[in-house]
Order: structure tokens, then C-alpha cells, then sequence
């Protein structure tokens, strides 16, 4: 079995913290086919068509990460679509056996790039605009200031320059801050999320692929969508609060 592994610890035990306690959260893989390779628990699934293996990589935010390798092993192209896989949501056992699942798509990578590259945007806008009030109100306030005859006023003035300086570095480290964190979303959606691509016969391919977490839920059946045959997933998770 081909493993394709971030470089992280244990994966299928995630701590939560909160203002009084803190969750930690189970999820287990209820396949049959399934082991655990450097302590982290691994399905998969092959069949004439396809392989794929699937683990859980994380949980925060209200959202859950999958890392999903996938092996295509038929005689043409298919289409990798990570939108286009989904999972579903089970309260309890007996939706679960009944079938009364939510279904919750995947996150899009093209569009969550979109959306950070407007917040970049946004952020310039708002620094350019921080910066600009902030030279306007200063250089007023230092003019009417310094020409006072008042030796108070001309204090008052130095104050005026010092306060310049001091909001100007509040704006650009703010600023500063908030592209470091869209830089890194950027970095990781674009490179270590799986992407839409054509995988040729024989080509095998891996990534996050990043989904919605419902609040109430106790299991999860994860679908990998495929032309000939799904590939489906079933995880259980347990929630426990620890003081």
C-alpha cells in the first residue's frame, strides 16, 4: 500500500480548548481495511478501478481534514474533482442505519484562493487608508500647533509627531500581521491542498482536502465520487470533556 504521509504526530485524537474546559475529540475509522503506520490510523480501499487511502489530519474551526491519496488504475484519464467529494453527517445510530444523513460538500481550493487574494486586497485598501487618516489629522493638528506663539502649543505639536509615529507603526504591524496569516492560507490552499487535476492511467496523486463539521454529529461517511464505483469512508467520533 502506497503511503503518502504529512510529517505530523498521532492524527486521529484532537484537543480542543475552551474558556472552562477543554474537548477532546475521537474519530475511528469503523472499516475493515484499515492499519495504523507511525501512529496514524490509515483506510483504504482498492478495486480494479482505483485505489485510495484516507486519514484524518485535523480538526479546527468547525471544519475537518482529510489527506486523501488517490491511485487511478484504469486504462484512460479521470478527473480529480476535490469539490466534488462530500461527506455525511449522522446524530446517532439510527440515522445512521436509516440513511438520514446531511451531506456536506467539500471546500472548493479555487475559490477559497479567491477569497483570500480579496482579503489581500481589502487589507491594502485599509492600510492605504489607515495611513492617509493618519497623515491627514496628524499634519493638521501639527500646523495649527506649531505656528501657535504658545510654548504649550509647540509641546503640543511634538506630541502630535510623536503620535504620528506611534499609530503609523500600529497600522503596519496590524497590517503586517494580517498578510503574514493570508500568505500562509494562501501557501497551504495552494500547495498542499488537492487540487483539480487529470490523472492519467497508471498516476497516483495526494492532498488535504478540506470539508465541513457539523457540531452534532457522531458519525461520518466520507464519499470519494468516481465514474465507475464510489469509494466511501465510515468514521465515528467521540466527544469528551476533560476539566
Amino acid at each position: 500500500m502506497k503511503k503518502f504521509l504529512l510529517p505530523v504526530s498521532l492524527l486521529f485524537l484532537f484537543i480542543l480548548s475552551g474558556c472552562s474546559s477543554v474537548h477532546v475529540i475521537s474519530v475511528q475509522s469503523l472499516e475493515k481495511e484499515k492499519e495504523i503506520y507511525k501512529g496514524r490510523e490509515i483506510s483504504y480501499k482498492i478495486d480494479d478501478n482505483y485505489v485510495t487511502e484516507l486519514e484524518v489530519d485535523g480538526i479546527n474551526n468547525g471544519k475537518i481534514y482529510f489527506y486523501i491519496y488517490i491511485k487511478n488504475k484504469t486504462d484512460k484519464a479521470i478527473e480529480i474533482r476535490p469539490e466534488g467529494m462530500y461527506l455525511k453527517s449522522y446524530s446517532s445510530e439510527r440515522d445512521l442505519d436509516e440513511g438520514n444523513g446531511v451531506k456536506y460538500w467539500a471546500f472548493d481550493p479555487e475559490n477559497a484562493l479567491e477569497e483570500i487574494k480579496d482579503d489581500m486586497d481589502k487589507a491594502k485598501n485599509w492600510k492605504d487608508a489607515a495611513v492617509g487618516l493618519n497623515c491627514c489629522f496628524s499634519f493638521f493638528s501639527f500646523v495649527s500647533h506649531i505656528t501657535s506663539d504658545d510654548d504649550y502649543e509647540i509641546i503640543e505639536a511634538v506630541d502630535d509627531a510623536a503620535g504620528f509615529a506611534v499609530r503609523h507603526a500600529v497600522i503596519e504591524s496590524e497590517y503586517k500581521g494580517e498578510m503574514r496569516q493570508l500568505h500562509s492560507e494562501k501557501e497551504f490552499w495552494r500547495n498542499e491542498v488537492l487540487r483539480r487535476t487529470n490523472l492519467l492511467p497508471g498516476e497516483e496523486i495526494g492532498g488535504i482536502v478540506v470539508m465541513p463539521l457539523p457540531e452534532k454529529v457522531k458519525f461520518l461517511r466520507v464519499v470519494i465520487p468516481f465514474e465507475k464505483n464510489d469509494h466511501t469512508y465510515l468514521y465515528e467520533l467521540r466527544k469528551m470533556k476533560r476539566r
